[in-house]
């Protein structure tokens, strides 16, 4: 499970990360990106990454979130 909560700091890591991911799944298959890959792309430390998600899933699931949390609870 990630670990964001409201801190500006982790927000905004967690938005690189994110976007590093993104990037990365337009040129390979989701299975083949590797946490390296993401760490590079997104500019991120490998203790940051860990700090804030488990694994690639995890930020998958921070995204979908992010989308429908407002749809979903700001009714």
């Amino acid at each position: 499970m990630y670990r964001i909560g409201n801190d500006k700091r982790k927000t905004q890591s967690a938005k690189l990360i994110c976007l590093g991911m993104e990037k990365l799944t337009q040129i390979q298959d989701y299975n083949d990106i590797s946490i390296t890959q993401i760490i590079c792309v997104s500019g991120v430390g490998r203790a940051t990454f860990y700090r804030l998600f488990d694994d690639k899933s995890d930020v998958v699931l921070y995204q979908m979130e992010s989308v429908f949390k407002p749809v979903l609870y700001d009714k």
